[in-house]
């Protein structure tokens, strides 16, 4: 059963997601800010972490950047989550190294379709853009 992080400090999306990736046979680690992301990252080894990008404490971009440079998660993929969905904050969300951007309110059909191109390693070396 792939273990995924879920990195979002809004509890209600959380959990709406949380109950979703399980419903699916995904195990699912939470946490609420990127300090907390990046600590879950690198002590629980997920196969796949979704990171909201506005987070307090550290934000998603920071935490993407410290993950990346973490060589026991490097290669983590993780699909970027935001309420933002200007192309700006696409590119810079793939620049940090994000496989993918799926804009909130997230469409979950579309987002268990990222994470299963992304489990099985289908995007063109790593990185691609799935936009709802």
């Amino acid at each position: 059963m792939p273990k995924i992080l879920l990195a979002d400090d809004n509890v209600e999306i959380a959990e709406l997601l949380c109950r979703n990736l399980q419903r699916n046979g995904y195990t699912v680690v939470t946490g609420d800010n990127g300090a907390r992301a990046y600590e879950l990252a690198v002590s629980e080894q997920p196969d796949l972490i979704l990171m909201d990008l506005n987070m307090p404490v550290v934000d998603g971009w920071e935490a993407t950047r410290k993950i990346k440079l973490e060589d026991s998660v490097a290669k983590t993929p993780i699909i970027a989550l935001s309420a933002y969905s200007s192309d700006e904050d696409k590119q810079r969300a793939i620049e940090h190294g994000c496989i993918a951007y799926i804009s909130k309110p997230v469409d979950i059909t579309l987002l268990l379709h990222a994470i299963e191109l992304a489990l099985k390693n289908r995007y063109d070396e790593g990185v691609a853009s799935i936009q709802n």
